[in-house]
């Protein structure tokens, strides 16, 4: 095996590009052919060490790895084991694809016959998620005092109000059943009670909360306009 040298020129910006290949001849009925071993990229090497490379890694290919690494240089030695072991990770990855294409099972289906079921909106869930943070609420109920799963119910419901308005019931039921809020939120399962009693605690920090909202959006345009006046 030997290193051989490409070079190859982008006509449209001159650039030359090199890569360098380890390469094995092997005889045919047709004659001597040549065949890619192993992918190098670009090697800034003169030709004594490429020579001395590919004697390394044809070693470490073939098993036969008694080299006096003392006369190879520890740099080289180094360069030729990245190199390799490179090489034994590409080749695994070949095999283990190869191993799922042979175990997979084809059948053929018309696409003009396929339905989905248990459809969950996620657009404006992102949307409702993000600018609930955007203007304080995030924090304003880090202030309440309360759980990490309260929290979340009353993300998810405030959100959910917004994008589908209904009664505490058919929220409820539109989470479970058509939103991505519960999946976003690390919900899990809403209990009918807990929900209801999530409700019950917003009306009772109403004010509170919009006391709150109130100050951060005034924070806010002061921000923002003087923002703009300088």
């Amino acid at each position: 095996m030997f290193i051989r040298e490409t070079r190859t020129k982008n006509p449209q910006t001159g650039t030359v590009y090199k890569k360098h290949q380890l390469v094995e001849s092997y005889r045919t009925n047709e004659g001597p052919r040549q065949r890619i071993v192993m992918e190098l990229g670009s090697l800034e090497l003169d030709k004594p060490d490429l020579k001395r490379l590919g004697a390394l890694l044809s070693r470490r290919i073939s098993g036969n790895d008694n080299s006096l690494l003392f006369e190879d240089g520890k740099e080289l030695a180094k360069l030729a084991d990245d190199l390799f072991r490179n090489f034994q990770f590409m080749e695994k990855s070949k095999e283990e694809k190869q191993k799922r294409i042979s175990l997979a099972q084809y059948k053929k289906i018309d696409i003009n016959s396929l339905t989905t079921s248990f459809n969950r909106s996620l657009g404006p869930e992102l949307v409702g998620y993000e600018f609930f943070s955007r203007i304080g609420l995030d924090a304003i109920l880090d202030t309440l005092f309360i759980t990490d799963r309260q929290k979340a119910i009353i993300k998810a419901q405030v959100i959910a109000r917004l994008i589908n308005p209904g009664s505490e019931l058919s929220t409820l039921r539109w989470l479970e059943n058509n939103s991505s809020l519960p999946e976003l939120a690390s919900l899990g399962p809403i209990k009918k009670n807990e929900f209801y009693e999530i409700g019950d605690l917003l009306v009772e920090k109403k004010k509170e909360i919009e006391s709150k909202l109130n100050r951060e959006q005034k924070n806010y345009m002061e921000k923002e306009s003087y923002f703009y006046l300088t």
